[in-house]
């Protein structure tokens, strides 16, 4: 399940289901964003949405993020030799251009954009343009980080 968990509305019921059809000494996994760890991959859009008193969407199950939740569902789905691991990712767009469009295609921020009012709008790709560190080139890179678990049956 990857990136998937938490938007799945009752989580436990989906993991139990993986593991019922699951044979026995098959291997269950999933990963998912760190969404209170600062992991999003847009975090740093989001970071500047709070700052402005805006907060974006998160998952419905945002909660099932954190690898002490990821291990208490695997342990609640009778899970056994469950093991955790953080993946750190990073990203590169073009230019500032590239990342902002990529970002109003996230349909999680696209909302968000959409309530703006166009000085709002401004304001906040000015204030995220302002903190983006680029290459020489242009070039923007972003780090982003999620929490895998794996179990077996």
């Amino acid at each position: 399940m990857a990136l998937v968990l938490f938007f799945v509305p009752e989580p436990e019921k989906g993991l139990q289901e993986i593991v019922r059809v699951a044979k026995r000494g098959a291997v269950v996994g999933s990963y998912v964003w760190d969404i209170f760890g600062g992991g999003f991959p847009t975090e740093p859009i989001v970071e500047e949405l709070r700052a402005l008193g805006i907060e974006s969407v998160r998952p419905p199950r945002a909660d099932v993020s954190p690898i002490p939740a990821l291990k208490n569902l695997w342990s609640a789905a009778g899970l056994s030799d469950i093991a955790t691991r953080t993946i750190e990712v990073e990203r590169s767009f073009e230019s500032f251009d590239d990342l902002w469009s990529s970002a109003r295609g996230a349909a999680s921020l696209a909302t968000v954009f959409d309530a703006m009012t166009p000085a709002e709008l401004k304001k906040l790709k000015t204030a995220v343009r302002n903190r983006m560190p680029s290459e020489a080139n242009g070039e923007i890179r972003l780090r982003a980080r999620a929490n895998a678990i794996t179990g077996v049956k």
